[in-house]
């Protein structure tokens, strides 16, 4: 399932009748990423820019939170003009519930409610469904009984909503809502929890996007938690009749489902689980929390299926959490993950039963940061999980698939340029030095994310086209230094993205190239396990110093 997109949507479900500080935590992918949070029918946006790398926090007003079975218009809405990821955190005091939203693009049509077990009559299971395009209909096919518009719906009856762009509806049931289907006629963002959960420890509020049937997978690997104590639970849900292998350990079990069953199996401390089915289920984990001796509080989490693995991640740890990286990858491929471009080292890995992977664990602090797992060459699982007193959560890693990057030089003087330049648009100011380094990055970017083998020709019309329609002079605002410094940075990325190229390109063979911007005052031998590949580059021809 992408996490990364430009477009995402969400609401707040109630929260045990209490204020509660809702947030988005926005990373970013490519440098100068412009970024609008705003809410549908209410008077809220707050604008931001967030680079690569780069984690950035926009608090809700505490108005946001949706209460109660109802129709609402105000659906929290992120737009961005660069790929990004976001996690969704409701705090209540210290405890915060987090989600990975899944972008806009991503959202299907037809979705299975999973809700948690409880005999607490202060706990109640809910769902909300939002829509993005106008004019869309909503068929629920009730399982267990659920409120709507003051009556009660129990299994085998079917609601039809009507919802226009960016509305939503929030249903809450009076028990386990389990298996109940949501079929929409356009794609839908459905959120699922519990208020008031009760289980081991304090009671609070769980929540989570679920993924629609079209995202499902056949196989899925759980590692068991860090500070896990006690028994936690999975849930298996079948869109229609299935044959599920369920291995605990060493213990295989083999369950056939019907269509809209959901199946809850344990997962016992230290021991993982393999899971996997003849056609595409859903699995979420829930942490039932323990009180002693380390407390944690519940959480829900979606488990990624094995075909969604990918190569490279990236991981918000909390503030104030004993946060960890908790990783599922192939067995002879462990040595080559890399945290935060340093090689992983004192991962212990341990064999998961039946297959051919490994889980492990890193430690990643106490400190609110943005971390990026990667691998050169084998796909791999990332969850972030952490720990603190009576609290505790649990996130799939942001996939950021087919971005990379490898062909940027992170040097501190260039972190502090981006930093600069983002406080300049940020303030609405000119800057022909900023401007000109932005557009630098935006080809530097383009070019690095490419999947696929590329011409020397390919990589040089972006830089040339931008050559053509700059002009960055000495004087005025630039001093002779900015206009060295954006000049050399130009050329390092015309070589880097060259460089890219080459490695990928699967022929045996030399490329010169040369446009109408470039000439011969900057000439580069590249000696690479591809080929050699003379690049002739240079300063821009407008750039006068």
């Amino acid at each position: 399932m992408e996490t990364l997109g430009r477009e995402f949507i969400t609401s707040y479900m109630a929260d045990c009748g209490n204020s509660s500080q809702s947030e988005m935590q926005i990373t970013g992918y490519f440098a100068f990423t412009s970024v609008s949070v705003s809410i549908s029918n209410y008077p809220f946006e707050e604008k931001v820019m967030v680079n690569q790398g780069e984690m950035v926090r926009v608090r809700l007003p505490e108005s946001v939170g949706v209460k109660g079975v109802t129709k609402f218009p105000n659906v929290v809405l992120v737009k961005a003009d660069k790929d990004i990821s976001v996690v969704s955190v409701s705090n209540k005091h210290v405890s915060p519930e987090t989600t990975v939203l899944y972008p806009v693009s991503s959202l299907g049509k037809e979705h299975y409610i999973v809700t948690l077990s409880t005999q607490s009559l202060d706990s109640y299971p809910e769902f909300s469904v939002m829509t993005y395009e106008d004019c869309n209909s909503v068929k629920v096919h009730v399982k267990g009984k659920l409120r709507y518009e003051k009556n009660v719906y129990s299994t085998g009856n079917t609601l039809e909503i009507k919802l226009l762009a960016f509305q939503g509806y929030q249903f809450q049931g009076i028990a386990d809502l389990s298996g109940t289907r949501i079929v929409s006629e356009k794609p839908v963002a459905v959120l699922v929890g519990q208020v008031c959960f009760c289980n081991n420890t304090k009671c609070n509020h769980v929540f989570e996007q679920l993924l629609p049937v079209c995202s499902w997978g056949t196989t899925y690997i759980i590692p068991p938690l860090p500070w896990q104590i006690v028994d936690e639970m999975v849930y298996i849900t079948a869109s229609q009749s299935t044959t599920v292998l369920y291995q605990l350990g060493e213990q295989p079990e083999t369950v056939t489902l019907a269509g809209g069953s959901v199946l809850q199996r344990p997962v016992k401390p230290w021991i993982p689980v393999s899971i996997s089915a003849n056609v595409s289920i859903q699995v979420v984990f829930y942490s039932a929390g323990a009180a002693v001796p380390n407390s944690s509080h519940a959480f829900l989490m979606n488990v990624p299926d094995v075909a969604s693995y990918c190569w490279m991640y990236s991981i918000n740890a909390q503030e104030g959490f004993e946060n960890f990286a908790l990783m599922v990858a192939n067995t002879s491929e462990t040595g080559a993950i890399i945290l935060d471009n340093q090689p992983l080292r004192d991962v212990v890995w341990n064999r998961i039963p039946g297959t051919e992977f490994v889980w492990g664990m890193h430690p990643l602090g106490p400190a609110m940061s943005s971390h990026a797992v990667e691998h050169p060459s084998s796909a791999f699982a990332l969850l972030s999980v952490g720990t603190a007193a009576m609290d505790s959560y649990g996130i799939p890693g942001s996939c950021r698939k087919n971005v990379t990057f490898k062909s940027q030089t992170e040097t501190l003087q260039i972190k502090e340029t981006l930093e600069m330049c983002k406080d300049v648009f940020l303030q609405g100011s000119n800057s022909e030095f900023c401007s000109f380094m932005n557009s630098t990055l935006v080809n530097l970017e383009t070019m690095c994310a490419q999947d696929r083998a590329v011409s020397l020709q390919e990589v040089a019309r972006p830089f040339g086209s931008f050559l053509n329609s700059s002009t960055l002079s000495a004087g005025g605002n630039e001093s002779k230094g900015d206009v060295a410094y954006v000049v050399t940075f130009l050329l390092q990325s015309v070589e880097l993205t060259a460089l890219t190229a080459a490695l990928k390109s699967p022929e045996n063979m030399t490329q010169t190239v040369t446009t109408e911007s470039m000439g011969s005052c900057h000439c580069l031998l590249l000696s690479l396990p591809a080929p050699a590949i003379p690049l002739l580059a240079a300063s821009p021809a407008k750039a006068q110093s």
